[in-house]
């Protein structure tokens, strides 16, 4: 029996942003790829997932995880992205992603 592939779309604001989500030669894409059995395209400031039901529904989870980072003005490492997938399958914590780089953040303020 096949799993019903689905397919997501995502726009992001502009290049900069595609370009910190995307990591060095699209790394944190290849990344998310091998972790989560996807494909993954991306044209410009647009990227189009595509994989099994439960997979999609991670990686959906992991970019807007992501992106809510990178807005902030932080840059992400591919360390970040293997963390925030591990976060997702764990139950959907990825809210705890955004919350270590407010700790982290607010540490080096008071600094």
């Amino acid at each position: 029996m096949t799993e019903d592939l689905k397919m997501i779309d995502l726009q992001l604001e502009n290049s900069n942003e595609a370009l910190s989500l995307f990591g060095t030669e699209d790394r944190h894409l290849k990344q998310l790829e091998e972790q989560l059995q996807v494909s993954i395209t991306s044209r410009g400031e647009q990227i189009s997932v595509s994989g099994s039901d439960v997979d999609v529904t991670v990686i959906q989870e992991v970019l807007h995880g992501l992106l809510t980072v990178i807005r902030k003005g932080i840059t992400i490492t591919e360390r970040d992205v293997i963390y925030a997938i591990d976060l997702s399958k764990r139950g959907g914590k990825i809210n705890h992603l955004e919350a270590l780089f407010e700790d982290e953040i607010t540490k080096k303020r008071e600094r």
